[in-house]
């Protein structure tokens, strides 16, 4: 089995009758508004919600010389800083199918600064104990934060 593609996008469908699958709005960048947040000692913040749903789609396939596959595929999304701020693992079934693809939505981005943030897509067969890493997908998050500091007024 072999991975074909990640990516990220706002949208895909798959139409019923010929089971197309359509994507809409390949994401490689956001850029939004958030409020800065308090940070520890070691000047690491908590991580905020950026709302904005999205999906992750990925693609596997099974190799000319295979007839099924079973398994499981894990998503990982990282910080520019390497923190592990999401995960999610979901089965691969390619009994009877030559493609599966897998599909996780996104309501909300967490993010701690902007920066290169990485969706890491991993697999495993159900017999095998180890992960193995089969894509990157980057994701540049362009955050412009807003100042919450209090102000006096003037008098």
């Amino acid at each position: 089995m072999r991975h074909l593609f990640s990516l990220v996008c706002q949208g895909s469908a798959i139409d019923q009758a010929t089971n197309n699958f359509s994507i809409f709005n390949i994401v490689h960048q956001i850029v939004g508004r958030g409020e800065k947040r308090e940070t520890d000692e070691a000047g690491d913040s908590e991580p905020v919600g950026l709302p904005f749903p999205c999906h992750l789609i990925t693609v596997w396939q099974l190799e000319s010389n295979e007839e099924s596959f079973l398994g499981e595929q894990l998503m990982e999304f990282v910080s520019p800083e390497g923190n592990l701020l999401a995960h999610a693992t979901l089965g691969i079934d390619l009994r009877g199918h030559q493609q599966y693809r897998n599909r996780i939505f996104m309501e909300v981005i967490p993010f701690t600064t902007s920066g290169e943030y990485t969706f890491r897509i991993y697999h495993k067969s159900n017999d095998a104990d180890e992960w193995t890493l089969s894509d990157t997908v980057p994701l540049r998050l362009q955050v412009e934060f807003a100042d919450t500091s209090e102000t006096e007024e003037p008098a």
